[in-house]
């Protein structure tokens, strides 16, 4: 993934930047906390057996600048909230 800012991250997935530096860059993106590298957007998927959004801290203390969330949540970073995270990283993928 080439840098990204968080405002092409808000305009791809048709969310809202709710916190955080809208020129903030990130050069990568995961939806495994444990797999967060320094710099990385983390999308917070919610599925059968986990809910990503229980995973930000984790994510945060691995380095994500950016979280991608359904709902507000407490982080050290930057958060777009979005209807759909899966659909959010579908269309920032494009």
């Amino acid at each position: 993934m080439k840098k990204t800012r968080l405002w092409q991250i808000e305009k791809a997935t048709g969310g809202e930047l709710v916190r955080g530096d809208r020129d903030e860059a990130v050069s990568g993106a995961s939806i495994d906390s444990r797999e967060v590298k320094e710099g990385d957007v983390f999308f917070a998927i919610a599925g059968e057996n986990h809910d990503g959004h229980d995973f930000v801290p984790d994510a945060v203390r691995n380095g994500a600048r950016c979280i991608v969330a359904l709902k507000d949540v407490s982080a050290g970073a930057g958060v777009v909230r979005v209807n759909d995270t899966v659909k959010a990283l579908q269309d920032l993928a494009r």
